[in-house]
């Protein structure tokens, strides 16, 4: 197995003050999460399909192949000698007696592992109870006790949805205490749908503890649907922005309540509604907060930009 850590997007500040906005928002932003439902794709055809991708003219906005610990075995033979893709390799949910089912499932796969094309970039896990630290300790000793590397980050799922504050705070604190290995937050499925008050107050909790964050499965278009009921892509990316500056909760939900007819993404900046976010922003925000946005069409979400006119229909940027 490849040891690596997902490298971060770093501007200086002289380059902050001079990068596109667009780059700043996109780029490496979109982890393809085609294996995941509602796409579900089988992996070889995942994997193709991310090749397509990456020899495109949208690969700058690609990251890394999303893909479940049960199909990893049958994703490695069809991976390519040169230019396979990083992997985040979901972990089934852990807590209790699984940690110790995932342990032995990744020692299982240790030949795979051990192949130089499965280059594991990050794992995910979702947590069983309420016990948020202890949990994360144990996984993590399962994970050293089978050989993944101490470097390979874990983004361990904070659910938010319907959830007291003081457990989504527990969890984030959990995370911003640290552990064996580089810890990142992760939302669960259906973050296109969250309420905006608890979106908004999980990006600020995040952005006060320090704690990176990648956004699961669910935002696929840019833009928030008319009626409000579907986040967008672009609306997220902005609060998430908002929060890192020290924004209030009320300034970091009112970006994402913003409608679609009023987002604008350009070479200058992030505007929604009377809000410009600045590139050099947007670049901070990307280094420190949200590294990454696990995206189950990322085709659609690229014909989304194009339609509003933030890139060319082949993915380049206008």
């Amino acid at each position: 197995m490849t040891a690596g850590v997902k490298v971060p997007i770093r501007y200086g500040p002289a380059m902050a003050d001079m990068i596109d906005a667009r780059d700043a928002t996109l780029t490496r932003l979109l982890d393809d999460a085609a294996m995941l439902p509602p796409t579900a794709l089988g992996p070889a055809e995942a994997l193709r399909a991310h090749l397509r991708l990456a020899d495109g003219g949208s690969a700058w906005m690609q990251g890394r192949l999303v893909v479940p610990l049960a199909e990893l075995a049958e994703l490695e033979p069809h991976l390519p000698d040169d230019g396979a893709p990083g992997l985040v390799v979901g972990l089934p949910r852990a807590g209790g007696a699984l940690i110790g089912a995932i342990g032995s499932d990744l020692a299982a796969l240790a030949p795979v592992l051990a192949d130089d094309r499965v280059r594991v970039e990050a794992m995910q896990v979702g947590l069983v109870g309420t016990h948020a630290a202890q949990t994360i300790e144990r996984l993590c000793d399962a994970l050293d006790g089978a050989g993944v590397d101490a470097s390979i980050p874990l983004a361990v799922e904070v659910a938010f949805a319907d959830r007291p504050a003081g457990e989504v705070l527990a969890t984030v604190d959990a995370l911003a205490a640290g552990a064996s290995r580089p810890l990142v937050a992760h939302t669960p499925a259906g973050v296109d749908t969250a309420g905006d008050t608890e979106l908004a107050g999980l990006l600020i909790a995040c952005a006060e503890a320090q704690v990176p964050l990648t956004l699961g499965a669910g935002l696929v278009d840019p833009l928030p649907t008319v009626d409000g009921g579907h986040h967008g892509l672009l609306n997220v990316v902005a609060a998430a922005v908002m929060a890192h500056r020290g924004a209030r909760l009320d300034a970091v939900r009112s970006v994402l309540a913003v409608p679609p007819t009023r987002v604008r993404l350009g070479s200058g900046a992030l505007i929604l509604d009377e809000e410009v976010v600045e590139s050099e922003w947007i670049a901070a925000c990307r280094e420190d907060l949200l590294t990454a946005i696990d995206c189950t069409d990322v085709p659609a979400a690229v014909a989304g930009l194009a339609s509003m006119g933030a890139i060319e229909p082949s993915g380049e940027r206008t």
